[in-house]
Formats: C-alpha cells, sequence, structure tokens
C-alpha cells in the first residue's frame, strides 16, 4: 500500500487554504509544510501570521503532520530539496506518491467524471495501479489574467529517493548547465479523472501583487545556470541548501 504525501509551502495562505485544502485531505495520508517568506518575497514578515499552518493541521485529523520552518528565508528551489530530504530520512520512497500542492490548488474532477471518481483514482494511487510509473503529470485550469485556459503541468514523483537536484517544479539539474524534465527522464502519465482548478486569482489583491513580483524575479534566478552549478552541484551531500534537517523541524509526528 502506497501513502500520499503531499509536499505544501505556504505564507499567510488561509483564505485559499480554507476554499482548497479541505478537499483533498480526506483522500491523502500526510503533509509536510513549509512555512515562510520566500527569499525577495515583499513581506516584513518571516512566517505565516494569519493561522495558515495550524488550519491545515486542523484538516488532517491526526494524520501525518510536519511543520518546517526553515532558519532564514528560502527560495523555491530549497524547497523542493528540504521536503524530498524530509521524505527521504522519514519516509519509505518505495511506497510513497509525493505531490507538490499549493494552498490555491482545488481538487476537481475531469469533464465526465465525479469526486467519487477522484476519490477512486487517489485509492487506485495508493493500492499500486500506477506503480509502474514515477512521474505523474495533471490538467491545470488557469483563471489568472494573461493565462485563462488548461494545461498539463507537474504533480508529483514515486519511487524517487534522493532526487533532490529539481531546480523547478518539472526539472532537474544534471550539471555542467544542462537540465532534463522528470517526464522525459522517467516513465510518466496524467491522472486521467482528477483535474486541478488554480484558485490564484481568489487571493486577497495583496497577495496576488506581492507573488506576482516574487515570480518574476524568481524566474531570472532560476534561469541563473552559474547560480545553480554553484549552489546544487552533482554531490552525493543531502544539505546542498546548508540546512541541518534536524535543526529546522518545528513539530514531527510519526506516521
Amino acid at each position: 500500500m502506497n501513502s500520499i504525501v503531499l509536499a505544501m509551502n505556504c505564507f499567510n495562505d488561509i483564505e485559499a487554504a480554507k476554499l482548497c485544502f479541505p478537499i483533498v485531505a480526506p483522500l491523502i495520508d500526510g503533509v509536510i509544510l513549509i512555512d515562510g517568506a520566500w527569499e525577495g518575497f515583499p513581506s516584513k514578515e518571516d512566517w505565516s501570521t494569519d493561522g495558515t499552518p495550524e488550519f491545515i493541521m486542523s484538516c488532517m485529523k491526526g494524520k501525518a503532520f510536519t511543520l518546517i520552518r526553515l532558519p532564514k528565508r528560502f527560495s523555491g528551489i530549497e524547497s523542493l530539496n528540504v521536503h524530498q530530504e524530509f521524505l527521504d530520512r522519514y519516509w519509505d520512497w518505495s511506497r510513497l506518491w509525493y505531490f507538490r500542492w499549493g494552498c490555491d490548488w482545488q481538487l476537481i474532477p475531469a469533464p465526465g467524471f465525479t469526486m467519487q471518481d477522484v476519490a477512486q483514482e487517489f485509492s487506485d494511487l495508493k493500492t499500486g495501479k500506477y506503480d509502474a510509473f514515477k512521474y505523474a503529470n495533471v490538467k491545470f485550469i488557469h483563471k489568472n489574467p494573461g493565462q485563462e485556459g488548461i494545461t498539463e503541468g507537474f504533480l508529483g514523483l514515486h519511487d524517487m529517493k534522493g532526487n533532490r537536484r529539481a531546480i523547478s517544479h518539472d526539472c532537474i539539474w544534471l550539471g555542467e548547465e544542462r537540465v532534463a524534465r522528470h517526464r522525459d527522464k522517467y516513465p510518466a502519465f496524467v491522472l486521467p479523472k482528477s483535474m486541478i482548478n488554480h484558485r490564484f486569482i481568489d487571493r486577497p489583491e495583496w497577495r496576488m501583487k506581492a507573488q506576482q513580483e516574487y515570480y518574476t524575479r524568481r524566474v531570472q534566478y532560476i534561469l541563473k545556470s552559474e547560480v545553480l552549478s554553484e549552489n546544487y552541484p552533482l554531490t552525493p551531500n543531502p544539505n546542498v541548501s546548508g540546512y541541518d534537517i534536524e535543526k529546522v523541524l518545528t513539530e514531527k509526528r510519526k506516521h
């Protein structure tokens, strides 16, 4: 039997979390939540003050939940490494689906299906129906200004222990200024019954403006290959981001 664990980031996301997270919570087995403002995010606060982590924990109803607050502001790339390092240490990757998940991601059925079908699909993931695959994509509905429509995007990985060199949601750093998409490197599929309605447009106006400013800078940061080669070399050292995972955990529950 597989477990489905969501790797999430939050920072004062209570509106989006209340709208979206209760839908997916009954279908999963655990959450690893990194709370805090990102590197370069325009905010004086370092961690959430609106109760987002507490709300997500309450929805898990005693299931595995880990809250991580890093000792300094992090980039999106660094958070991928921390999530995966924690999974390497405390979960069995051979029985795990690791899904990257946003606080503003609302799980919905694909056309022609129902939420009962979605629940069955998550059950199929747990019982091993898709174990031949290492990489899962999902279709997104976007309603953001200038980004309306349906796209196919990265959702998660299965049986991928030690894969910490991700440089974005769906790419990995190969060294020597080379990158590769996970789906081109590993057996991949698209969830047929489930979709995600990206509710970014429903965030408060201040958050939308601040996050757009952040993402503009983040894209520029990701594309600097010299930065990537310096910070994320091919190395067996699991702490390439400079974090000691034992020192940054604020809450750990055994699963």
